[in-house]
């Protein structure tokens, strides 16, 4: 009694004083004991259950009233006890933390239901917990969420109704559109990194010269604001203003604003599995554990604090505290779990950082690849997906950090790079950790809300018939990862320039010029009609909330093109455009899900070409001061079972773009791989200055290409036990200029490879003289005969870019007019 009668006398004696008062509420702050019971805590249960039934009571006479049932506080009784979180925890309940306290209690506030739970639950844990306690009522009540058979739970992190929908919602007509139009402004500011006073209601959206991937963020993140969903052929219309998507938004919301979201069930087979994604790539690992497509490693060079070993454990326990995904085990041959992998993740203080000191020349390899890969690979079920290889000399320090591809893909690299940088400006040693969500449920709860249409779309965009897109047709020959490499030509930045303001003039994106353009350079090259080149698309771009969130969330999807030789190809460009928005837009199915559309051929002999897109702005600097730099020196990632991969490594805000080629030595010679970069280039440059030709004039260009470009190797040997030949795989450091005037002329001599409009040509010998003229730059095959010169007075600077090692040299010289 000394429990229930302070709760149920103040409860009662609240109710009785205020009921002549119009209160706009009156919330009891009751326990989840009074719902789920505890034994030995009866009074208290009823206590609680007294103020839930009164919370009934006042509604039903017409007065304010709700009860929430809280579950474990992170407060009072449970922050000063040792052992009751834990027992807590091994019991199934959770607590909440004081941020999510408020924020439970705002929703409940918004929503004003009579009675609402709060709480962070295991019903796979309750469910064992009753019936070892043998509470047979409760199990009954609770049976539908933690049954492991047949039944479904309901996930926790379901979409609640949205405090700015609601607002919005509420607010008198003439003042919906002005609150709309601020989160379309903000949103657009946030998804394409804008400044948002340049946006205005006129403003055209093609006129921002935004990405396909850019535009899914924005749809995706204004739906989740809104629960509306911009058509993507309206925002990527060449007319469409901010106006537009305002007047969209307003007319739909006031359509739906009486209607709350819906609630969709998991199956809790799902609960902490793996995603699809993460599938594909168990899969690969289960077919060939020491494929080196399965790890990726990221180079950091660093100076003062960070040249220390142990400054580096320290923030690996950093690390390991913010990011969830860095601390899971990838438990095997668990039945009761959807693919039989289930997520398992460790406590901070339970993990030992994976840290391996290192001579410097067991980094400083020049092959993509390193000799000896065992240190590379991972035991996902033992081994957690990061480690740390450390290297020091008395002036240099590499920081090699190597990733297991089943938890990160190349935005979970970024998203480690950069929280490094955070943690070391950061003057706290407290970390925010990146909230904990169950990537899998919130997959599958979005994946079924559209999975009708995106079927639909998938068997309307499949082709009946694809022919095989491999360079030797149909001939047994199984890719081999240990037999690629790599070739890559540089654009000019002439050219590059040029592309950019074709692309603005024809409301394109870089991704639908090279997808389009390669897809007919495929199309030559296999004699073939129809083409199908896949692509990886990251799906953040579907889920604003986890764009901080490390995981192995990128999907492959294909992208089919009809050749048309009669097609113009400014045409060819803006409707590939529109399929590939729709691609995108429609990228949740898994692509195991999407090659079952293949009725008549084998998906191996389709799916062999893909693109990757490879911003460089990442690279470089990411922390500089006084006391510590951390700069981006490398980046190595790579899919060796395709026959090619046309990586695009682009900043055109610099004017910097490059095409790299990743081929099977198997399927392609090292001729053939150039030449079909060069026919790339030449493809941009014509579809630049010919937009209105055919695409059959593209065709012709490859008829009557002239270039043979040299091998940088007459004998091929399998990749990983390559030593001595340069490592083509593109990496990029900052810029500098060379001040020719104060250079040695004696000193700057060496081979380079030359290039042309063409691409890549031939290599050439390299070096500046001094005569009684004043001195020149000259090239020519040979030392002995260099034919060809310029004047160092004609030439502003020339700039130097190293690409792994290999220096590359552009020259920006005066053209005299006479």
């Amino acid at each position: 009694m000394d429990v229930l009668k302070p709760k149920v006398l103040g409860t009662w004696n609240l109710h009785l004083i205020s009921r002549k008062y119009p209160l706009d509420y009156f919330v009891m702050h009751s326990s989840m004991t009074s719902v789920m019971g505890n034994i030995g805590q009866s009074n208290y249960g009823a206590a609680n259950a007294f103020m839930d039934c009164l919370a009934h009571y006042r509604r039903l006479n017409g007065l304010s009233g709700q009860s929430i049932n809280w579950g474990p506080l992170d407060v009072g009784m449970l922050k000063d006890g040792e052992n009751i979180e834990e027992i807590f925890k091994k019991q199934g309940y959770f607590p909440l933390d004081v941020s999510d306290i408020i924020k439970c209690l705002q929703k409940s506030l918004h929503c004003n239901p009579i009675q609402v739970i709060f709480g962070q639950f295991d019903w796979n844990l309750i469910g064992k917990t009753m019936k070892m306690m043998k509470t047979d009522y409760a199990q009954h009540r609770f049976h539908d969420l933690y049954s492991q058979e047949k039944e479904t739970l309901q996930n926790a992190s379901n979409r609640a109704v949205n405090d700015e929908l609601i607002e919005i919602t509420e607010a008198p007509n003439h003042e919906r559109k002005e609150k709309i139009a601020k989160v379309v402004f903000r949103t657009a500011s946030e998804v394409f990194t804008i400044n948002i006073d340049i946006l205005q209601n006129e403003t055209l959206v093609q006129d921002l010269g935004i990405d396909s991937m850019q535009f899914m963020s924005f749809v995706n993140t204004i739906y989740d604001i809104t629960d509306v969903r911009i058509p993507t052929v309206i925002l990527m219309s060449d007319e469409t203003t901010f106006e537009n998507i305002i007047e969209i938004l307003n007319s739909e919301i006031s359509e739906q604003s009486h209607l709350m979201p819906t609630i969709s069930p998991v199956d809790i087979s799902i609960v902490n599995s793996i995603t699809p994604m993460e599938k594909m790539s168990y899969d690969a690992y289960l077919f060939n554990s020491e494929d080196p497509s399965l790890f990726s490693y990221a180079d950091l060079e660093v100076t003062g604090r960070l040249t220390n070993p142990d400054v580096w454990k320290y923030l690996f326990n950093k690390l390991h505290a913010k990011h969830k995904a860095l601390r899971t085990l990838f438990i095997p041959n668990q039945e009761e779990k959807r693919n039989g992998v289930r997520k398992h993740t460790m406590d901070p203080d339970e993990v030992t950082a994976d840290f391996i000191e290192v001579q410097m020349k067991v980094l400083d390899h020049a092959d993509k690849v390193p000799l000896d890969i065992k240190p590379y690979l991972f035991d996902p079920s033992k081994e957690l997906p990061l480690r740390i290889m450390f290297a020091r000399t008395t002036n240099k320090c590499i920081v090699r950090l190597v990733f297991n591809q089943l938890s990160f893909d190349l935005t979970s690299i970024w998203i480690t790079v950069r929280s490094i940088s955070d943690i070391v400006k950061s003057k706290s040693s407290d970390v925010h950790q990146i909230l904990d969500k169950d990537i899998a449920v919130l997959y599958e709860q979005k994946f079924q809300s559209q999975k009708d249409k995106i079927i639909r779309f998938w068997k309307h965009q499949t082709p009946a018939v694809v022919a095989p897109m491999s360079f030797k047709g149909i001939s047994g020959i199984k890719l081999n990862p240990n037999h690629f490499d790599f070739a890559r030509v540089s654009v000019d930045q002439t050219i590059a320039l040029q592309l950019t303001q074709f692309m603005k003039k024809q409301n394109l994106r870089l991704f639908d010029v090279v997808v389009s353009l390669y897809q007919i350079l495929l199309s030559v090259e296999l004699e073939i009609k129809t083409v199908s080149l896949f692509g990886t698309i990251d799906m953040r771009i579907h889920f604003p909330d986890l764009k901080e969130t490390i995981c192995r969330f990128t999907n492959p999807v294909p992208f089919y093109a009809n050749i048309d030789h009669t097609e113009d190809v400014s045409s060819f460009l803006g409707n590939n455009k529109l399929t590939i928005a729709g691609v995108i837009e429609n990228s949740l199915l898994p692509f195991d899900n999407i090659v079952k559309f293949l009725t008549n051929t084998n998906p191996v002999d389709v799916f062999r070409h893909q693109i990757i897109m490879e911003p460089i702005k990442e690279l470089g600097d990411y922390q500089e001061n006084t006391d510590t730099t951390v700069k981006v020196k490398r980046v190595s990632t790579g899919n060796y079972y395709n026959e090619t991969v046309l990586y695009v490594w682009h900043d055109l805000e610099k004017c910097q773009l490059e095409f790299e080629l990743g081929y099977s030595t198997l399927m392609l010679e090292d001729t053939r791989a150039r030449h079909i970069l060069n026919m790339l280039y030449q493809f941009v440059q014509h579809a630049i200055k010919h937009p209105d030709s055919t695409t059959e004039s593209l065709i012709n260009l490859t008829k009557i290409d002239s270039v043979h470009t040299k091998k940088l190797m007459t004998k091929r040997v399998p990749l990983v036990k390559r030593t001595d030949v340069m490592d083509n795989r593109t990496n990029y450091t900052n810029e500098e200029s060379i001040g020719l005037k104060d250079l040695n002329p004696h000193k700057v001599i060496g081979q380079f490879i030359k290039q042309t409009t063409h691409g890549w040509d031939h290599q050439v010998m390299l070096s500046i003289k001094e005569d009684e003229n004043g001195r020149s730059l000259n090239w020519g095959f040979q030392e002995k005969t260099m034919t060809k010169s310029l004047s160092i007075n004609a030439i502003e600077k020339v700039e130097t870019t190293e690409t792994n090692g290999e220096c590359q040299l552009q020259m920006i010289h005066r053209v005299l007019i006479q």
